[in-house]
């Protein structure tokens, strides 16, 4: 056995840690898209219990807007980081819809 067929062995050092680079930003992107989702979860359990606080038990917690603030201010810059990377465009259509062609 050769030490190009281990994987990460053989060739140039440049492509051994180009080839280590793409595998930790691929890990990292995984890891981001993991936190979006948890981050939404963070905002619709946040606001569904600020509603039940609310409205069932007739009290509010100021904390359950800043939390859901926290995490929707979050998913949006690691959203903005994941399209990016995937080579998408994040564009606001509401001008486009209201002016018209």
């Amino acid at each position: 056995m050769t030490t190009a067929s281990l994987p990460g062995g053989g060739g140039h050092p440049a492509r051994r840690a180009y080839a280590a680079a793409e595998r930790a930003v691929a890990l990292l992107a995984r890891l981001v898209r993991w936190t979006v989702a948890f981050m939404a979860a963070v905002i619709l359990l946040t606001t569904a219990a600020a509603v039940v606080d609310r409205h069932v038990f007739g009290t509010t917690f100021d904390a359950y807007d800043q939390y859901a603030r926290l995490g929707l201010v979050w998913m949006t810059f690691l959203g903005f980081a994941l399209a990016l990377r995937e080579r998408h465009t994040i564009r606001v259509e509401i001008l486009d819809g209201l002016l018209g062609p």
